[in-house]
Parts: C-alpha cells; structure tokens; sequence
C-alpha cells in the first residue's frame, strides 16, 4: 500500500508488515492516545494525525471543515503518485 488511512485501533500494528513505506492517516477520538502515530514515525513513515470528536462507543464526527481539509490531503497525496 502506498495510503493507509484508518481509524485509531489495534489493527494499525499490521503496519510492520508494509513492504514500502506508505503515508499513513490514522483518525483518532480525542478521547485516545497517539501510540499508533509514533509506531508509524518510528517505522519511517510519512503520518498524519487527525484528532477527531467522537461520540458513544468511540464512532468518529468528523466536522465539516476536517472532512473537506482530509479530502484535500488525500487528494494532495494521490495527485503526488
């Protein structure tokens, strides 16, 4: 994978299993700790950390000005490859 975006949780360990570095995109409740940003930088990966609300049972709420400025990343990134 050259994009890895998810949210935060104990499947973004797989990341030591990435044969390229990929750019990863991890999105976190508030409510969470950065562990997975610092794997992935400790890894040698390009990270961007969104730190986002979050309601019951930690579901992201993306407001409307962090979803258009994540597609404009996306779309950033993509456009470089």
């Amino acid at each position: 994978a050259k994009l890895i975006i998810s949210p935060h949780g104990s499947l973004l360990k797989n990341m030591i299993w990435c044969k390229n570095s990929p750019v990863m995109i991890e999105l976190c409740p508030y409510t969470r700790h950065q562990c997975f940003q610092w794997n992935s930088l400790n890894c040698g990966y390009t990270t961007f950390f969104f730190g986002c609300e979050s309601i019951e049972n930690e579901q992201l709420v993306l407001s409307d000005i962090r979803y258009s400025g994540l597609l404009k990343l996306i779309d950033l990134l993509v456009s470089k490859h």
